[in-house]
């Protein structure tokens, strides 16, 4: 069950805190760990602690200051049980939005945080190790409740080229050095194509994206600029976000005198109720052949503002 931590618990939270670390972070010395132990002992006393406990046991607990997640820690013989979701499931029901810190090189525990909807916001470098840390955010979507978004070019707002990166990637697999280099170019070249969108909510959050390219490894060079990589994250999906998302492209290629664009897409209907049709079967670079949408922008020549 999982229960506030008494006073009492401290020194088998302490425990799992040390271990935890040690084993997570074989990138920083022991040393290091221990040496923080007697600090992190005050700072769990004064924190907001929930413990996992089994049979009077304690197994794992998660630490939060205020809307900051300090870590979820579990033994390790009460790994891959489902125990560290249990703990933020629960802290995701009592703090709707919260950040927290993770180093880089814990592969594991980025997987697990971008599995449970955290977003990568900032990366920088700890003083204390010199490691890469991560900066990830969670915030709470109300059913029903008005998104207050905006759609923004990435040459409009180019402090997020990094985070963006990040983002498509961990939505596509395509490493983040290729989307970093053209939003660089799309910033820097002033020309029509390649270009990048996002639809971001008030804190600069991304809730879906999308680019223009000039082609999306197809066989079909001629048939150019291509729409890629559009994604809209799934708790805020069918909220027309792909749509206004789409809407917003097609307006600012006919602005830059982009007549036609072109998709390649599995979907087979989809498209369509965006005003898309379907036009020709092309190949990809490994010769698997692929469905080509097209649409004109001569209908969206006019800048929407949302």
């Amino acid at each position: 069950m999982i229960r506030n931590m008494k006073k009492e618990d401290i020194g088998q939270v302490l425990d799992i805190w040390l271990a935890g670390n040690i084993e997570a972070h074989s990138f920083i010395p022991e040393e290091y760990w221990r040496g923080k132990a007697p600090e992190v002992r005050e700072q769990l006393l004064l924190a907001e602690i929930y413990v996992y406990e089994t049979d009077g046991t304690i197994q794992a607990f998660a630490g939060m200051q205020e809307d900051y997640l300090a870590g979820i820690f579990v033994t390790g013989s009460a790994r891959c049980a489902g125990i560290g979701k249990k703990l933020l499931d629960h802290i995701k029901e009592r703090h709707p939005a919260f950040v927290l810190n993770v180093y880089q090189a814990n592969r594991r525990a980025v997987a697990f945080y971008r599995r449970e909807g955290l977003k990568i916001v900032s990366e920088e470098t700890d003083p204390d190790t010199g490691n890469t840390e991560y900066t990830m955010r969670w915030r709470s979507a109300v059913p029903g409740q008005t998104l207050n978004r905006r759609l923004a070019k990435i040459n409009e707002c180019p402090h997020l080229l990094h985070p963006a990166a990040q983002w498509f990637h961990s939505k596509w697999g395509i490493p983040a050095d290729a989307y970093l280099e053209s939003m660089e170019q799309s910033i820097s070249s002033g020309c029509a194509v390649p270009q990048w969108y996002l639809i971001l909510d008030e804190h600069d959050e991304i809730l879906a994206g999308a680019g223009i390219i000039e082609n999306d490894f197809h066989d079909r060079k001629d048939l150019s600029p291509n729409l890629c990589a559009l994604y809209v994250e799934e708790k805020f999906r069918g909220c027309g976000l792909a749509r206004e998302l789409l809407a917003f492209i097609r307006n600012d290629m006919a602005l830059q005198n982009i007549p036609r664009i072109y998709l390649v897409t599995d979907h087979t209907e989809l498209y369509e109720t965006y005003g898309w049709t379907f036009l020709t079967m092309v190949q990809d670079e490994s010769g698997c052949p692929e469905r080509m949408y097209t649409v004109s922008t001569a209908d969206h020549c006019h800048r929407q503002i949302t």
